[in-house]
């Protein structure tokens, strides 16, 4: 935290929001699965400090109308799917939509046991962030649009996911030392036995498929790109082992705890990103030396052309007509290479014990980058 800007992030959020991020306590978000058209969804931000809601810096040209709500201000929103904002103290402020908000509210009055508050009320966490879901009201229509998702075969078992799922809980640690952790919650150990072979399967075709894509890219013979590619392939893979899950009774656990896993983890996203980029910067540094290679030969043949009025033969030939140095050589005066062109013997062919000797010094513009 203390490599942190924060205090721009305070001054920022001061002027942009009327609120200090620094203030901040928790910060809760519910979406609601919709029966048709799109959800509704609240925000509950828990506040160290008091806070007005006349404060709050918004957008002018938000649609909102000063209304009360329950005998306290509320920023009413015009339309459906606008946030309103609403603090039912001086240190809670809720950002929802209209008929969220007074479902919050009413919930709150009359408290009635969901599937969501029971998972809530049976956890306890100490994450810097934590997302639960319960699947069971939306399972329908995931599987309906799974269903449509074309997916290629390797991947066909993730269309099985929401049939294993209950419940789903992640945990996020970003401060101290770095922790993840997805818990899938299932119906039955069965299932749970189900839902841990279908991840493994998973996670093995995702490796293949990231193994062989990185090969495809990296496919020169050049020693350091194969060593690229030796390390980019044991970084994957370690990278997939780290991830595998772990099942429990009817629970299927994901986690990955201190520097070391993150670390392995951003080498990994690293190596992904950047390989790929690395090789076709050196293919774009090999296509561009081969074009002023033939740049380069172009010159010289016009060149020899302006001095002898044509252009040099394919290969000079003796009295017998059996060839001798090709058009190679002939053109060395036209670049830059004199003095080499002047060690060969004119009248003896390329392999001849004299000439043969100096092929090796032949220059690199007749290489193939």
């Amino acid at each position: 935290m203390e490599m942190l800007p924060v205090e721009v992030l305070s001054a920022a959020g001061k002027k942009e929001l009327g609120v200090d991020p620094l203030d901040v306590e928790q910060v809760i978000a519910v979406v609601e699965p919709p029966e048709a058209g799109p959800p509704d969804y609240g925000i509950v931000v828990r506040l160290a400090k008091p806070y007005q809601l006349d404060a709050l810096v918004l957008p002018p040209d938000m649609p909102l109308a000063d209304a009360q709500l329950e005998g306290r201000p509320y920023r009413q929103p015009q339309f459906p799917m606008v946030p309103g904002f609403y603090m039912p103290d001086d240190r809670t402020l809720i950002i929802a939509t209209d008929a969220m908000l007074k479902k919050m509210l009413a919930n709150r009055k009359n408290p009635v046991a969901g599937p969501l508050s029971q998972l809530m009320a049976k956890t306890d966490s100490s994450s810097d962030a934590m997302v639960v879901t319960v699947l069971e009201p939306i399972r329908p229509m995931l599987s309906a649009q799974l269903d449509f998702v074309p997916v290629p075969p390797p991947f066909e078992g993730a269309k099985r996911l929401p049939a294993l799922i209950d419940a789903a809980k992640l945990d996020l640690s970003v401060v101290g030392s770095a922790k993840f952790s997805l818990v899938l919650l299932t119906s039955s150990e069965a299932n749970a036995k189900t839902l841990e072979d279908t991840i493994n399967q998973l996670m093995d075709a995702g490796q293949q498929m990231a193994v062989t894509q990185m090969a495809a890219q990296m496919s020169g013979d050049d020693p350091v790109e194969q060593a690229g590619m030796q390390y980019a392939q044991r970084i994957t893979k370690r990278m997939f082992e780290m991830f595998r899950p772990q099942r429990t009774a009817n629970r299927v656990k994901i986690s990955q705890e201190g520097e070391a896993g993150a670390q392995t983890a951003t080498i990994g996203i690293l190596v992904a990103l950047l390989l790929p980029a690395v090789q076709s910067a050196r293919e774009a540094a090999r296509r561009t030396s081969s074009s002023n290679n033939l740049k380069q030969i172009a010159l010289a043949m016009h060149n020899y052309h302006d001095v002898y009025k044509k252009f040099p033969p394919r290969a000079s030939l003796d009295a017998n007509g059996k060839p001798l140095l090709s058009w190679r050589v002939h053109i060395l005066p036209f670049v830059e290479e004199v003095a080499l062109y002047e060690q060969f013997k004119l009248d003896e062919p390329w392999d001849s014990p004299h000439n043969s000797q100096l092929i090796d010094k032949m220059p690199r513009v007749y290489q193939n980058p």
